[in-house]
């Protein structure tokens, strides 16, 4: 029985993750959650790709975040040199 891998994009993306779904950092899929097998706490598997995460430590890194945050120090700098033209 071979398992459908699911790879969300866009809105559909946000919906998964605000839905408490683990979404895979390597490759875009939706983790399985399953049972440590020495036991303690359960691991996310990708389906797709393979990884593996502990629950504990896995984080969604989204690439777009990265770039908001780059916008932000980009316009805060842009800001400054505009306050700094006009005070010459």
């Amino acid at each position: 029985m071979s398992q459908k891998i699911i790879k969300p994009e866009g809105i559909e993306l946000m919906e998964y993750l605000n839905e408490g779904y683990a979404i895979c950092n390597k490759c875009g899929a939706v983790m399985d959650r399953r049972e440590h097998p020495r036991g303690g706490n359960d691991i996310y598997t990708c389906p797709s790709c393979g990884w593996n995460v502990d629950v504990m430590d896995y984080e969604y890194e989204d690439d777009e975040e990265e770039e908001y945050e780059d916008d932000e120090e980009n316009e805060e700098k842009e800001d400054d040199f505009f306050e700094d033209d006009g005070e010459e």
